[in-house]
């Protein structure tokens, strides 16, 4: 026979018999908006053939030596001491900057673990342009700096010729400086509308 203590019995009857209550849902407050993503399938052509074959010619974006006069040309060596800066007041545009940087080079010995059995070492000696060798070309208008391009530090290193082109009608300074390296710079503008014949 079970005896159960009566303050117990009748904790466990108002438990049971209690009607339960529903949580109540407190709104909050909406910050973001949230919407479906509808996929949208992109149409792709199943040949590029016709695009080829239909491809529409640009005029007028082919530099004839003919139509170009140069304003600047010379073959400079770099260093942290020496920067040089032009003047010119574009009235015709585009303004074509070209320049190839020559940077100095160093020489590494590097040493290679032997992997044969004879234990022989290996080492190969590898030319390689300096790290701390740059070049930068600034362009400035009345406003402030306009433009800036270059060889090494933030830029990235070529060893082709490289073109900058201005676009726009102004009266621009153009800054250039470096460190341990040679550039040959030019620059060219339209003859007509820039270059009065006396």
């Amino acid at each position: 026979m079970t005896t159960s203590c009566p303050s117990v019995q009748s904790q466990l009857d108002q438990m049971t018999s209690a009607p339960t209550t529903q949580p109540t849902t407190v709104p909050t407050q909406r910050y973001v908006t949230i919407e479906p993503i509808v996929r949208v399938t992109e149409a792709v052509p199943k040949s590029h053939q016709d695009l080829i074959s239909t491809l529409a010619r640009a005029s007028g974006l082919v530099y004839t030596s003919g139509d170009y006069i140069s304003i600047f040309r010379n073959n400079i060596s770099y260093n942290l001491e020496n920067a040089y800066k032009i003047s010119f007041d574009l009235k015709k545009a585009p303004m074509i900057i070209r320049y190839k940087v020559f940077p100095q080079n160093i020489t590494d010995k590097k040493w290679f673990e032997p992997r044969d059995s004879g234990g022989k070492k290996d080492t190969a000696i590898i030319n390689r342009s300096d790290e701390s060798a740059w070049f930068e070309i600034k362009i400035y208008n009345n406003q402030g700096l306009f433009s800036q391009d270059g060889w090494g530090r933030v830029y990235a290193v070529p060893l082709t010729q490289q073109e900058v082109v201005v676009r726009v009608e102004d009266d621009y300074r153009i800054e250039f400086s470096g460190q341990k390296v040679a550039v040959e710079v030019e620059v060219m503008v339209p003859k007509a509308g820039n270059i009065v014949d006396t």
